[in-house]
């Protein structure tokens, strides 16, 4: 029954529909503004799993596991120019997110890797997902106030492909080494039934947007904060989304290729379709504080995103354009080193020196953004 999560990709991006727009903008500009315009590129991956490494989730949980609450992975594509205060960008972004019990992450690790259950056992299940893939436009516009003070206000029209909203709530009781019974109330909104195969004719489109807000400020010659929020409110908006609201029993059972008993589940509810479902994207933010004496820097940072707060402590130093800078992040116990120089900046960290057994992974390059 339960099955993964993962979504999948739609790497397409409008990229004539943003050529278009370049050339209308340069055909109402002076040769002197076209040449003030500047290309910029972001992009932002960033992967936490407590209870298993980040490559065994995306090759089917197959791998060393433990007790976990939380999974993630976001990342964010965005490419365009600027020209004066405004930006005009094509955008591409998946968010795949789960928060589930101990007992789940336990019990769904055993049967992927055919371990014996403890008989008797009860397992608490509950687990809360949250997966979108979408792409489209971004304008943004950077105003500095004050020499202390620059904001940049952005706001994204999104157009998604892929859904995945809801929880799943219950126990399963292990009945044997390799079989367990399960009862499980679900309530979800999808483009795809991971759960129970229900057969989908039509692809699902969804239209909305993100509003993001992002400042510098320099209280004082030596501090500084960068603070940046996401999806400050943002939403998509899904026409026909399919959903299944109902109480799900472990039947009709039979033994799969790994000796485990698997279910064909007895469902007992609702299959049907919204006329149109408001997916909310969740807030999420990253700020940090720089202390600057001579050519050393010391600083603090911390992230939130899925219900998930993700503190850092680093130290570097500046000389000219360029700066180097090492996070250390107490919770995954991973090191990240940052490089700015000019307009480019490079960033990646990991927990492992493994990449296969890494559960952090941050990846980020930047120019002129």
């Amino acid at each position: 029954m339960m099955k993964s999560f993962l979504y999948r990709s739609n790497a397409h991006i409008g990229g004539r529909f943003f050529s278009a727009i370049l050339f209308l903008v340069s055909a109402n500009c002076s040769a002197t503004e076209l040449a003030d315009i500047q290309p910029y590129l972001y992009t932002d991956a960033f992967a936490r799993s407590e209870p298993i490494s980040v490559m065994d989730t995306l090759h089917g949980w197959k791998g060393e596991h433990q007790r976990g609450e939380k999974q993630y992975i976001y990342s964010w594509f965005e490419t365009g120019a600027k020209l004066n205060n405004w930006g005009l960008g094509v955008l591409y972004r998946r968010d795949y997110a789960l928060n589930f019990s101990g007992d789940t992450a336990e019990l769904y690790g055993a049967v992927r890797n055919n371990e014996n259950l403890p008989i008797g056992r009860t397992y608490d299940v509950n687990l809360k997902a949250h997966a979108i893939t979408a792409k489209g436009l971004r304008l943004s516009w950077e105003n500095e106030w004050q020499p202390t003070f620059k904001t940049t206000v952005g706001l994204s029209f999104l157009q998604g492909s892929y859904l995945i909203e809801g929880n799943l709530n219950g126990t399963a009781t292990a009945t044997g080494a390799k079989e367990y019974e399960y009862n499980a109330n679900v309530d979800y909104a999808y483009s795809d039934d991971l759960l129970f195969d229900r057969v989908l004719t039509e692809q699902l489109t969804g239209y909305g947007g993100a509003l993001d807000f992002a400042f510098d400020w320099h209280p004082t010659e030596q501090w500084h904060n960068h603070t940046e929020v996401k999806d400050l409110l943002a939403a998509i908006w899904w026409k026909d989304a399919p959903y299944t609201q109902a109480v799900a029993y472990s039947d009709r059972q039979h033994t799969s290729s790994s000796g485990y008993t698997t279910w064909a589940p007895l469902i007992s509810g609702t299959e049907k379709n919204y006329g149109t479902y408001r997916q909310t994207l969740p807030l999420r933010f990253d700020t940090q504080w720089i202390y600057q004496t001579g050519r050393w820097q010391y600083g603090a940072g911390l992230q939130y995103q899925f219900k998930d707060y993700v503190p850092r402590l680093g130290a570097g130093q500046q000389i000219g354009q360029w700066q180097v800078f090492a996070w250390y992040r107490p919770i995954d116990q991973s090191i990240e080193l940052t490089t700015n120089w000019n307009k480019l900046e490079l960033g990646f960290g990991m927990d492992n020196m493994r990449w296969d057994d890494a559960k952090f992974i941050h990846i980020r390059v930047a120019y002129a953004y």
